[in-house]
């Protein structure tokens, strides 16, 4: 796959301070250790990498805390090769002193296809040896593993070498893959549960040699497909029911104590509540899917799947992370239809103002938790929106993303 390289966003785009925060500084530290956990950091960072220096820009790891950037591509150099116009963005909530959980992957995945995912790290219960020293969490860890790393692997080679694929095929590699890649890390044991770390997931498989888009999806991550008429929501949330009993917990301590949403969350029986709730749910038959490496994410049929087609009527996909959509859903006494109009219309006009700023101002707004329930102030937020052609490609569109194109092989 070729790729040129003009115009692919840099720091200098999009505001990052001159001088490096915490969290950047870490991410460097991680780097130059050379330690072996984090050699997909260390590819990632090196720029050598054309699709993540296309996406993500020259300097890739300010790319992971505060970051939000906008491309057009093709699928092929072809007069008939559809454009694809994308806006995609993460942010952390504590940008500047904790490294993101969310990350976001944008990857090419054989001829005329484009893998696009949302993932948001879940750390373990228990303390991750490993990763300890580096003062990271296993939430962290997970989420970049499988956005930075797995691209790259033969596993991934081998995805897109074959003629038919769906998402629900590359999240189950992917599952695989990470029980190898996240047992090397010490602390984690896969015959204990709470050791751990795993992620809500959506992945977003578009293949124009069906004309379709293919869902994988575990937790509460979210996919939205939009159209001439309407929306769809293409994802479930078997995380809900489990988070509700949490925050009924919350509410119970806040009305016997006369004490707000905010202060009730740092109950010691929140703690306990949220332990229970991990060992109850986590790829349990009648849990909620986690994508960390357990074969009962597989077993247990926890991946939700679905299926569009491209169509003319198809306008827009979107994924995000729970961060982004929380301070419209999760409003008391929310209408479902108009809070996800409204977290539509948030990302569509981010250009103008940031979907990020948007979320923060809503929840900063309401801080003591009391509008907007919740166990924490904000949480970090990532979001990929994918707009299809509605007519085909015209002779204009087609010379606008010339120099953007992708190229459906891997001679680079």
């Amino acid at each position: 796959m070729k790729l040129n390289y003009k115009d692919y966003p840099d720091a200098h785009n999009y505001g990052l301070p001159e001088t490096p925060t915490v969290a950047q500084t870490k991410l460097s530290d991680l780097v130059n250790s050379n330690h072996p956990y984090f050699w997909f950091l260390k590819n990632f960072a090196t720029g050598n990498n054309p699709f993540f220096n296309f996406f993500f820009g020259s300097t890739p790891l300010d790319s992971l805390q505060d970051f939000q950037a906008g491309r057009s591509l093709r699928l092929a150099h072809s007069e008939i090769a559809p454009t694809l116009e994308l806006f995609y963005g993460t942010q952390g909530g504590q940008v500047e002193q904790k490294l993101n959980e969310d990350a976001i992957c944008i990857y090419p995945i054989g001829s005329n296809r484009l893998l696009v995912a949302v993932y948001d790290g879940a750390s373990s219960q228990r303390p991750i040896t490993g990763l300890e020293p580096f003062g990271i969490s296993g939430a962290f860890y997970v989420s970049h593993l499988a956005a930075l790393g797995f691209p790259t692997t033969a596993e991934y080679a081998k995805l897109e070498e074959l003629k038919e694929l769906t998402a629900k095929e590359v999240m189950v590699t992917l599952n695989d893959w990470l029980r190898k890649e996240l047992g090397k890390v010490e602390g984690v044991d896969y015959n204990d549960t709470l050791s751990i770390p795993g992620m809500a997931a959506t992945i977003a498989l578009i293949d124009y040699n069906n004309q379709s888009v293919s869902i994988a999806h575990v937790a509460d991550t979210i996919a939205i497909a939009t159209y001439d008429q309407g929306y769809n929501v293409l994802t479930d949330n078997r995380n809900e029911h489990y988070d509700q009993k949490t925050l009924n917990l919350v509410r119970k301590i806040a009305a016997e104590k006369e004490i707000s949403i905010k202060e009730a969350a740092k109950d010691p029986r929140v703690k306990q509540q949220l332990a229970i709730s991990f060992r109850q749910k986590i790829n349990t038959p009648d849990g909620c899917g986690i994508l960390n490496g357990m074969p009962e994410l597989v077993s247990n049929s926890l991946i939700h799947t679905a299926n569009i087609r491209i169509t003319p009527e198809l306008r827009k996909i979107y994924l995000t992370s729970d961060g982004l959509y929380i301070p419209w859903t999760g409003l008391l006494n929310a209408e479902p239809d108009t809070s996800i109009r409204q977290v539509l219309g948030v990302i569509d006009r981010g250009v103008i103002n940031s979907p990020f700023i948007s979320a923060t101002e809503a929840l900063t707004w309401d801080d003591l938790f009391q509008k907007i329930q919740r166990l924490k102030l904000q949480d970090d937020k990532a979001f990929i929106s994918v707009s299809f052609p509605h007519n085909g490609v015209t002779k204009k569109n087609d010379e606008s993303v010339m120099n953007q194109a992708l190229i459906p092989n891997r001679d680079y």
